[in-house]
């Protein structure tokens, strides 16, 4: 929003004033303070700096409607110059593109895709996860979930090593262990050593497969440990971009991320911002943020944090233990089918996780609508 832009009247300062009262507080909080009314659902709802928006835009040109009324009836002479001005400058927080402009960008921007081998993002390391929830694309936001000490961390250096197989620059946020805790858990995984293997003075042999890969490494990032603002992280990423290619962003995990100066208290509310703010990283930066959150089996797969945190996600997908088996179940996937269940092969001495394949239940046949049909879940 430009309050550059606006015109300096009463009317203006009136929405301003509202608009900065919103933000971080609830709707009764902002709009007492104008002395409006304020319905009983409003109590306690804080909304995010979107919705605000939304709302302040409706409401702006509410009140320019009524400056328009003002105008015609001091001069009615003049009512088509006063509509014509109205209708040219209202207030949207949304672009209009013509669907030629919008056809002719995909077209443009799906071209680059293609010639850079990138239009649909598969991991080979993990083409049922890849193919269900249509591929790791760019703009958008995927959360993974698991309970503490089931291997986040873990899974997270095995999606990294598969995007640097397949040429993929990745940045991965760290907030919880020292790099050099991380350093090890890569090489692990990338090298299938165990933890032990690094006491032995035969390890820098057994490092050396990855001498071949180098130049990809260095385009290929982690961050020491320390807890970060979602604007640190935007940062951060914009750097990168603007010196080479990147198309993962891995975050580690929702909970570390501080929302500094935002005046927000409750842990849900932060999340949730969070996770707005990095669907926006995701689009304005054209890549795929990854996310790690904490659950439990009380919240069956859901962020511990903050529910209305999988809105902006395009996929929510657990990580959990059924008896000896390691699966990946989706709680939520815009792009593909939920029902799914993934098996894992998880060794946690090597850091390693690779897809076993789908799990594949056959339930019963029931009866439905006066007929019998047989109801196959597919699982993973």
């Amino acid at each position: 929003v430009n309050f550059l832009t606006w015109p300096m009247n009463q009317i203006f300062s009136t929405a301003k004033r509202f608009y900065a009262n919103s933000i971080n507080k609830s709707y009764f909080a902002a709009l007492q303070e104008l002395n409006f009314i304020v319905p009983d659902e409003a109590y306690n709802s804080t909304i995010s700096e979107e919705e605000i928006k939304i709302f302040y835009a409706d409401y702006l040109n509410y009140l320019r409607a009524l400056d328009l009324g003002k105008k015609i009836n001091f001069k009615p002479e003049q009512a088509v110059t006063f509509c014509q001005e109205f209708l040219e400058n209202k207030i949207s927080t949304a672009k209009r593109t013509s669907l030629a402009d919008a056809i002719g960008s995909f077209v443009v921007k799906n071209e680059e895709k293609l010639e850079n081998g990138h239009s649909n993002v598969l991991l080979k390391d993990f083409p049922v996860l890849s193919e269900t929830m249509g591929g790791f694309n760019t703009g958008r936001v995927t959360i993974v979930t698991a309970n503490t000490g089931m291997g986040k961390t873990n899974y997270g250096v095995n999606i990294l090593k598969a995007a640097i197989n397949d040429n993929l620059n990745c940045l991965y946020v760290n907030m919880e262990m020292d790099t050099t805790d991380m350093t090890k858990r890569f090489l692990q995984s990338f090298c299938h050593l165990r933890s032990r293997d690094f006491e032995k003075s035969d390890y820098i042999q057994k490092i050396n497969v990855i001498d071949n890969l180098k130049d990809s490494l260095s385009k290929n990032w982690i961050t020491d440990g320390s807890t970060m603002s979602i604007n640190e992280i935007t940062q951060m990423v914009s750097e990168i971009k603007r010196t080479q290619p990147l198309h993962f962003v891995i975050v580690d995990y929702d909970q570390k991320i501080v929302m500094d100066g935002s005046g927000i208290k409750e842990e849900w509310q932060s999340v949730k911002r969070a996770v707005e703010m990095l669907e926006a990283i995701s689009k304005k930066e054209n890549v795929h943020v990854l996310m790690f959150a904490q659950t439990n089996d009380e919240n069956d797969g859901v962020p511990i944090a903050s529910r209305r945190s999988m809105q902006p996600a395009s996929a929510v997908i657990q990580l959990f233990k059924d008896g000896d088996d390691t699966l990946l179940k989706f709680i939520k996937n815009r792009h593909g089918p939920t029902n799914l269940k993934i098996k894992l092969n998880y060794e946690p001495a090597q850091s390693l996780i690779s897809e076993v394949g789908l799990k594949v239940d056959v339930l019963p046949e029931i009866k439905r609508f006066g007929s019998f049909k047989k109801r196959i879940d597919i699982h993973g």
